[in-house]
């Protein structure tokens, strides 16, 4: 006898519904809480404790366990897609491997061409478009426009017969890999007849632009929805980005792209930098110069004088932007360095394009902070104001971020005193200037430091656009240093363009971002890998007229590049040495530009010694958004791998 089916019953799905809800919610409350309790309380690393003590260890460690263990709480409550595809399985589609093998004789000669093209929608005041990258509850829905945010390419190539490489760089906060490959495949199918090596789409992380990763769109509900959706359907119901501003920010950025392309002309490539690779050495090189020991010396008003003192004697050349950032993250490694790239056409009435690499977040804007700013404003942040400058001078500006895992631009810097002078004034203007005022001036003053470093003392102050009359403290110091030490010399390249990139799969083990990637809160490529997740991204090596590129997917530490920081033993939370290998030692220990949130963003980039998941310790909340502790190793291996494969000419 056939058994009849007993009859749904409505109102008991729904409360199972609820309950599920209920258990799903809170569980994410108590996965979120050691962050809220971090960001809100200051002191946890209590007075007198050592950065590697045993009592730090093992609060970290507890808060990792708790922290684990709520995930797995909430990953299972939470099925896989069934959409996502096999990791083994995987079939490449429109990725650029480079220019093939790499080659030692020079081309004929650099063409380069620049285009840019705004990316901000006609409708941006009447829909519903929201700030990407600033952690809150409710997504925060963009009321005003500050200034433009926009796409700037360039296309280079040395006349070797390698094709052409291509950059883009977008006022976002990250483009997922998954939306780079949509722009190639846009790209291919618009100019065919195009020999491109390589397509690269970078961001320059600006935190109050539009979210185009998805993550900063969702509301609770509707991350509720999407889980509800699993459950059901095995799938979920909403995109993590706008469909339609995708579609319009892709075409957008292959139209700048061809632009940039049509505009290619012959000409000459220049290159020169300031600053130090490694902070921490210059502090410590200072220390020595005016005899201090920490370890036995306590620092008072005689030793801020000889600091002082000794500041002043340094050579710009040196200094670069060593006011100008500061690293949030311990044990407070960044790079004071500014590369300038200044490509000069052969037609003398043509305008000169300048690339500028420096390592900051663009973020001031995007802040939310009482009188100051409420962050819900649109704008490129301090790089707009920098293409102000250049535009000034007769330049096109190109710019690229790099290993900006915790570095931040100081806003303190532009003010008209320092702490040194007048520490209360300096204070007065760190919290009374508004943030629209302090990203104009740092964007402004970073585009007159890239002038001023190959000008002489009078050319400096000649120039209205370099003068430091009227500037802020930081800059009239650093102006003043310029003049006592002379420009920097500019170094021009042969034209040789060598590019390689390779596909790798990052290991996802980041409880809540596995929880993104199940409920496509993001945007980026996500495998199945026999049950664990991992995000399909790229890695890749460039030499360009002699200089060493690495071209990361994310936010790296600065240490992770120059083999200092957070990877030496003594700084680290375990106490041991990151096991791999840095990118500067990956190139025989030679400086290496690094290309942040290049063809990905992946989240933060951090050594596995220095890894820990989860404390309570406001200097490192960057592991709550980082793939894992695996995810250092396996991009810098792969790192190192493709400049193993270059053959080493004589």
């Amino acid at each position: 006898m056939k058994r009849e089916k007993k009859p749904k019953n409505p109102a008991k799905r729904k409360r199972r519904l609820i309950a599920l809800g209920i258990v799903l919610a809170v569980t994410l409350i108590l996965l979120c809480l050691p962050w809220a309790v971090m960001t809100g309380t200051p002191g946890v690393i209590r007075l007198g404790e050592k950065y590697g003590s045993d009592a730090r260890s093992t609060r970290f460690k507890a808060g990792e366990r708790y922290f684990l263990g709520l995930g797995k709480i909430a990953n299972a409550l939470v099925p896989v897609p069934k959409n996502i595809p096999e990791a083994q399985a995987y079939q490449n589609k429109d990725f650029y491997a480079g220019s093939g093998d790499f080659r030692n004789t020079p081309g004929t000669g650099w063409r380069l061409g620049f285009a840019s093209r705004s990316i901000v929608p006609e409708d941006v005041l009447e829909k519903d478009y929201y700030i990407g990258g600033n952690a809150v509850l409710f997504p925060r829905k963009i009321k005003r426009v500050i200034d433009d945010i926009k796409v700037r390419a360039l296309a280079l190539e040395d006349g070797g017969g390698s094709g052409i490489t291509v950059f883009a760089a977008v006022d976002v906060i990250g483009l997922a890999n998954s939306q780079v490959r949509e722009i190639r495949a846009l790209l291919a199918k618009a100019a065919p007849e195009l020999s491109l090596s390589s397509v690269n789409v970078m961001a320059t992380h600006a935190h109050s632009s539009i979210d185009t990763l998805g993550a900063w769109s969702a509301s609770p509900g509707e991350i509720l929805g999407n889980w509800v959706s699993l459950l059901f359907r095995k799938d979920v119901a909403r995109p993590a980005m706008d469909p339609t501003y995708r579609a319009f920010l892709n075409e957008t950025v292959v139209a700048a792209i061809l632009d940039a392309v049509g505009a290619m002309e012959p000409g000459k490539l220049f290159y020169s930098q300031i600053g130090v690779d490694s902070t921490h050495d210059f502090y410590e090189k200072g220390d020595a110069a005016i005899g201090f020991d920490d370890e036995t010396d306590e620092w008072d008003d005689s030793w801020t004088k000889k600091w002082i003192e000794w500041m002043a004697s340094r050579p710009a050349s040196e200094l670069g932007l060593l006011d100008y950032v500061f690293a949030k993250r311990s044990p407070g490694e960044s790079s004071s360095k500014l590369h300038k790239l200044r490509f000069v056409p052969t037609d003398s009435a043509a305008r000169e394009t300048v690339w500028i690499n420096l390592w900051a977040h663009p973020y001031i804007n995007g802040l939310k902070l009482k009188a100051q700013g409420d962050g819900s404003g649109l704008s490129g942040d301090f790089p707009y104001y920098m293409e102000e400058v250049f535009a000034q001078a007769n330049a096109n500006m190109f710019f690229s971020n790099g290993a900006i895992n915790g570095i931040y631009p100081d806003r303190g810097a532009v003010g008209p005193v320092d702490w040194s002078e007048d520490a209360e004034g300096y204070l007065t203007y760190f919290d009374s200037a508004t943030l629209e005022s302090q990203a104009k001036e740092i964007g402004r003053d970073f585009a007159s430091i890239a002038l001023a470093m190959t000008m002489q003392k009078d050319e400096i102050e000649q120039n209205p656009l370099t003068k430091s009359e009227g500037r802020s403290h930081a800059y009239r110091a650093l102006a003043k240093s310029f003049a006592q030490g002379g420009g920097v010399t500019e170094t021009e390249l042969p034209p040789l363009l060598n590019v390689r990139l390779q596909e790798i799969q990052v290991s996802e083990s980041n409880p809540l971002l596995i929880l993104m990637g199940k409920l496509r809160l993001a945007e980026n490529t996500i495998l199945n890998a026999g049950g664990s997740l991992k995000t399909l991204t790229e890695v890749g090596y460039m030499e360009l007229g002699g200089l060493k590129f690495a071209m990361i997917p994310g936010e790296i530490t600065p240490g992770l590049t120059n083999g200092k920081g957070d990877t030496i033993a003594k700084n680290a939370f375990s106490g041991q040495d990151f096991s791999g290998e840095s990118l500067r030692a990956a190139v025989d220990g030679e400086g290496v530009l690094v290309l942040g949130l290049c063809n990905d963003e992946v989240g933060y980039i951090i050594p596995e010694n220095d890894y820990c998941q989860f404390y309570w310790d406001a200097d490192h909340y960057q592991e709550l958004i980082s793939p894992g502790r695996e995810a250092a190793g396996e991009i810098t291996g792969a790192f190192a791998r493709l400049a193993d494969q270059v053959p080493i000419f004589d």
